[in-house]
């Protein structure tokens, strides 16, 4: 679904703005595709659900950190 490497810096920041910014939360439900090619990660839209639904904010947030924590 997504092409090459996406290093870990990236992922966090796009961890951090789904647990915090509403308007990109909505943007990543109604076109994933297009809000992670905003940030540098190309991925294939016909590999994307029909159907989306996103953790709470709060539930990302423990992600982030829990990922910020694993050894690179």
């Amino acid at each position: 679904m997504i092409k090459g490497h996406v290093p870990a810096d990236k992922v966090g920041e796009i961890l951090d703005r789904l647990s915090k910014d509403q308007d990109f939360r909505e943007h990543f439900i109604g076109d994933p595709a297009g809000a992670l090619k905003e940030h540098g990660i190309e991925v294939d839209p016909a590999k994307v659900p029909d159907v989306r639904k996103l953790p709470s904010k709060d539930q990302i947030a423990v992600i982030r950190d829990q990922a910020a924590n694993i050894p690179n």
